[in-house]
């Protein structure tokens, strides 16, 4: 057993604890038949033991609990018949309030990342009561400048002369449409920002057997990633857990699932390493799903239940094979954010029928990221759109992917997009059957 779990007491079992190491040092045991009469009294031990309570709750099929004690923070918590502890001494603690004077409107924005040359990648941004952001994913490296086009939205929203505060940044996983202008941020934009903190939970780059996603997973984004945190120790690095309540500003964050409900798996699909939070601000329940697919989903099913009722969603990987019509069923969001392309947004409404309609059911209105960046205020009542930035170079994409769409086709889109407020494109004014074109 790995030496962290050497001071830390154990649950009484008959059968020998499953262990995995979990994601860049952190370390789980996974007990089998625990009642939870037996966790309860786990969690006393545990206090007994000289580790401090931060949080403990219960909902109907699940017990959670997280302690600190020096650098460790240990979680556990219990579910169908089977406790996980986990033991992780590199992960900055948080808070379970975090108090701050009210000088702005609460805001979220889907932000438009540029489809130009691609159909995936996310960015959301929240603007906190205070003025601070707080800011989840990205975009892809092919959308070449999206770095400087989130430094550019948070500076014409931050006082001239202050600095950008970004009071924290969650990376739902380490996809490169997820991540790589994160890691682009931080190496070019950061002159004027301050980064408090970043949320996330990546599995380990090279996991152990079982863990199926190492065979297409974002390795070299983990490593990539870390590498460049560990070498910037002004910003606090935050590993999440399911359970883990925490706030920053006056937004509450609770962990729903992270890859390490998913252990042990043979599932090869690295978008069940997506770490998936719900929001509340103001009144307004938001649910992150980053790209999480059939496995997370059925297993939030199970444990969360009716508690994934949300006022705002962030429909899983895309719109494409992420969670069921079940989840979407639960969530029942007024409001569906679909970070894609017109284009594919369209092809899933044929190909991922049950699902995308169980989300349009229940909206009262849903909006495509490549349609242009959207906000509403919180307590939340509708979407505001703004002006359409980006449209796509259907050429390229030609070159890149193989895709081809009719002139009829790409016509339509790039009247939608004048529509929209978008920038006229020089070619598609002289000759709408062109593949490329230049800004006039």
């Amino acid at each position: 057993m790995n030496k962290i779990f050497d001071t830390v007491p154990l649950p009484p079992c008959a059968d020998l604890p499953k262990e995995y190491p979990c994601s860049n040092g952190a370390h789980m045991l996974i007990f089998s038949g625990i009642s939870p009469e037996e966790t309860r009294a786990y969690a006393e031990r545990l206090s007994e033991s000289g580790f401090e309570l931060f949080d403990l709750y219960e909902i109907p099929k699940s017990i959670f609990a997280c302690f600190r004690r020096g650098e460790l923070t240990l979680c556990m918590n219990s579910f169908e018949d089977e406790l996980r502890v986990i033991a992780d001494p590199f992960t900055a603690g948080t808070k379970a309030s975090d108090p701050c004077p009210r000088t702005a409107r609460t805001t979220l924005w889907q932000h438009e990342v540029d489809h130009t040359l691609i159909d995936c990648g996310m960015c959301f941004i929240v603007r906190c009561c205070d003025g601070s952001f707080f800011i989840v994913d990205s975009g892809h490296y092919y959308q070449m400048n999206d770095n400087d086009r989130i430094h550019r939205f948070l500076r014409e929203r931050t006082p001239k002369g202050e600095k950008i505060r970004i009071a924290g940044w969650y990376l739902t996983h380490a996809h490169s449409d997820h991540v790589s202008k994160f890691s682009d941020f931080l190496r070019y934009n950061t002159d004027d920002c301050e980064i408090e903190a970043v949320y996330y939970n990546f599995p380990e780059a090279f996991p152990p057997e079982g863990a199926g996603w190492k065979k297409c997973g974002g390795n070299l984004f983990i490593i990539n990633i870390e590498k460049q945190l560990s070498e910037l120790p002004g910003i606090k690095k935050v590993k999440l857990h399911t359970g883990q309540r925490f706030a920053v500003r006056n937004l509450n964050f609770t962990v729903l699932c992270t890859h390490e409900d998913v252990f042990p798996t043979d599932d090869d699909d690295f978008n069940n390493t997506s770490t998936v939070m719900m929001m509340e601000a103001e009144g307004t329940r938001v649910l992150f799903c980053g790209d999480a697919s059939r496995t997370e989903s059925a297993i939030m099913e199970r444990r969360w239940g009716p508690l994934l009722k949300c006022d705002i969603l962030q429909v899983a990987h895309h719109g494409h094979h992420g969670c069921s019509a079940a989840f979407y069923d639960l969530a029942r969001a007024d409001a569906a954010l679909f970070s894609n392309t017109q284009i594919f947004f369209d092809l899933d409404l044929e190909k991922e029928k049950e699902a995308n309609a169980a989300i349009l059911r229940h909206a009262k209105e849903y909006y495509i990221s490549s349609n242009g960046t959207v906000e509403a205020d919180l307590p939340y009542r509708s979407f505001v759109c703004l002006p359409d930035e980006t449209f796509e170079d259907f050429d390229k994409i030609n070159q890149l992917w193989g895709y081809e769409y009719t002139p009829e086709r790409k016509a339509e889109l790039y009247r939608a997009y004048l529509a929209r407020g978008g920038k006229e494109l020089y070619a598609f004014c002289h000759d709408p059957n062109s593949k490329g074109w230049h800004e006039t």
